[in-house]
């Protein structure tokens, strides 16, 4: 569940200024002798903030929400409108001046994005997308299933990874959810031989049988019941269409991750029956709380690969790549989820599937200085005319990460604001020492700095460590001028089992709803035992019976998150960390602070809201 909340502003003051200039410029300064050598660009930041974006927001507003979008430079949207000035551009599908003038530069752009991921053009194309998700149902329509593939993905992705089980089961093919230490489980099992059969039977069922063979499992990681439509043929005619010149790309011409043969060494040999494929999705960069998970996860599920059957990998990057380079040489996943404007906030409507087996060269010899190029390239995945615009802005977008640094120099700045914020925000305590906040993720970990990112999920507590309504709080720090989110953020998985709610529990709430989703933030749930996290409160169960038990737990369907990215400031962090504490703070009523609304009052801000009756709690 998600609700998008605005707020605009009339008269506006400075949030550093109503928390004191003293108690800021000391945090400041503290903050820069720690981590002044990772954080601002060289000194750069409040330059480029005053320049790019600050004539945009008003100064006592605060950006917080950049795993939803980034933000763009007035420079670059400048310059991308200085471009379309310039000469005119063509639909590509033609041999016009105009066009071929727009050709060259989308397929330049393909090159640029592929060196951007350090991926070598003669393994790796292109497909250019409407979205992220566009990127991933293309993986889902085109990828080659069949009644022995199987899909394995881990719990906390995004809705839209979770979309191509419809694809999945359509062709008959088995899908199922697995958890982190299953997978490592797997891995593990894997590397010892697959000759422990406890342990092999230990695992959800998308994941046993020691060669990785689609037909030992079969059904949901849950249920084991609704993953296979027995018999299911591939479902539209673009599948039927892109599948065989996909599988002609891949069946005896090596696979991601090895230098020539398949993934873990195995081959095909001539005449010999053609490999089944199955797919494992992760998220490199998980959106609701930032957990980022083991890269070294790519080679490992390649190597599970046999002659008879492969594993192909699929890494969602679209959290990811905004604040951390990925190199596509060191970890070759075989297709990667790329979302444009979560990386440089303009243009919109551009995502695109990198993807390994492409390439330009089709046929090549060792000897013999001779290659022939492919003749169908990643055009043939793409629906219809390109938003090639669109995509010619890309160009701005990746010229602002080279001046500051490359993804590499962006990870150290807001590395540094995380590093400081959790240190904070780990330590607000009410009067009587309970914690204010209940801080979901790895930031509490020794290596935090390769496990979490930038990404701040939390619920507020009261004294009594009950949870806070996470909507009204939304609410008034959306009066305050935060722009930040609330909800489960696309990612169901991730939120409902940091919330501590089960699956059944949620469609069961969702069933009684009926359609009617302005009430959506409790469910009452039944508990037997202590409860592990923050709850709204309990009640006794009066199914429980004379023994008792169980009882009624109230628990929230979602939280607030802040996530900070390549232009966030100290300020913009020491803002949070001021107003939590400042209204928070020893608070008992679910009630807005009134001090918030009066202030927000005093300066002509309104809020904004999408209706969540009218989207429903799976919106995004």
């Amino acid at each position: 569940m998600l609700w998008l909340l605005f707020a605009t502003s009339l008269s506006l003051t400075s949030l550093a200024n109503a928390f004191g200039d003293g108690d800021f410029a000391s945090s400041k300064q503290g903050f820069l002798e720690r981590f002044g050598n990772d954080y601002g660009y060289g000194g750069r930041i409040d330059e480029l903030w005053a320049k790019e974006v600050g004539p945009r927001l008003p100064s006592d507003e605060h950006y917080l929400d950049y795993t939803g979008s980034s933000l763009y430079w007035n420079s670059q949207v400048a310059a991308a409108l200085k471009e379309l000035e310039s000469a005119a551009f063509g639909n590509p599908h033609s041999t016009n001046p105009s066009s071929l003038r727009t050709e060259r530069l989308v397929e330049d752009l393909r090159r640029r994005v592929l060196r951007f991921l350090g991926a070598d053009p003669q393994q790796y194309d292109v497909v250019w997308t409407r979205s992220g998700t566009g990127a991933l149902r293309e993986l889902g329509e085109t990828f080659p299933w069949s009644s022995a593939s199987r899909f394995a993905y881990l719990v906390p992705n995004h809705n839209s990874v979770l979309g191509i089980r419809e694809h999945a089961r359509a062709a008959g093919a088995s899908f199922g959810a697995v958890e982190e230490e299953e997978v490592e489980a797997w891995l593990r099992a894997a590397a010892g031989g697959g000759e422990d059969d406890a342990a092999d039977a230990a695992l959800p069922p998308i994941l046993r049988g020691s060669e990785g063979s689609g037909g030992g499992g079969g059904g949901s990681g849950e249920s084991g019941t609704h993953g296979r439509s027995a018999g299911a043929q591939p479902h539209s005619r673009r599948q039927l269409l892109a599948q065989r010149p996909e599988q002609a790309s891949l069946r005896g011409l090596g696979d991601a991750g090895s230098d020539g043969g398949t993934a873990g060494g195995a081959s095909v040999a001539a005449g010999a029956s053609e490999p089944e494929y199955s797919l494992f999705a992760f998220p490199a960069y998980d959106n609701f709380a930032g957990v980022m998970y083991p890269l070294r996860w790519v080679r490992a599920v390649q190597g599970l690969s046999t002659a008879r059957h492969r594993w192909k990998v699929l890494l969602d990057a679209a959290a990811f790549l905004p604040a951390h380079p990925l190199n596509l040489t060191d970890t070759p996943a075989d297709h990667v989820c790329i979302s444009f404007y979560k990386l440089f906030g303009y243009s919109t409507g551009v995502g695109a599937k990198v993807y390994w087996g492409g390439g330009s060269v089709f046929l090549a010899t060792s000897r013999l200085d001779w290659k022939h190029y492919r003749p169908q390239g990643p055009e043939r995945f793409e629906d219809g005319t390109l938003p090639f615009l669109n995509i010619m802005s890309l160009h701005q977008g990746l010229q602002v990460y080279e001046a500051l640094g490359g993804q590499a120099a962006i990870e150290r700045h807001t590395s540094a604001i995380r590093a400081w914020l959790y240190e904070q925000l780990a330590a607000l305590r009410h009067g009587n020492g309970a914690p204010l906040l209940h801080i979901f993720g790895r930031h509490h970990r020794p290596d935090s700095r390769e496990v979490q990112g930038s990404t701040f999920n939390f619920q507020i507590l009261k004294p009594n460590g009950e949870v806070f309504s996470y909507r009204r709080a939304a609410t008034a720090l959306a009066e305050a001028g935060f722009h930040m989110r609330c909800g489960c953020t696309c990612n169901p998985g991730s939120c409902y089992a940091s919330l501590g709610i089960r699956d059944e529990e949620v469609a069961a709430a969702a069933e009684q709803a009926h359609g009617n989703f302005s009430d959506w933030e409790w469910v009452w749930v039944r508990r037997k035992g202590k409860v592990t996290v923050p709850t709204g409160g309990t009640a006794p169960d009066p199914e429980a019976g004379p023994e008792g038990g169980s009882r009624l737990v109230r628990l929230p369907l979602g939280s607030l998150r802040a996530s900070f990215g390549y232009m966030s400031r100290f300020e913009d962090a020491h803002a949070l960390l001021s107003f939590l504490k400042k209204h928070y703070t020893d608070r008992t009523a679910d009630d807005p602070p009134a001090a918030a609304a009066a202030a927000a009052q005093g300066r002509g801000r309104r809020l904004r809201w999408a209706a969540p009756e009218q989207q429903g709690p799976g919106w995004c």
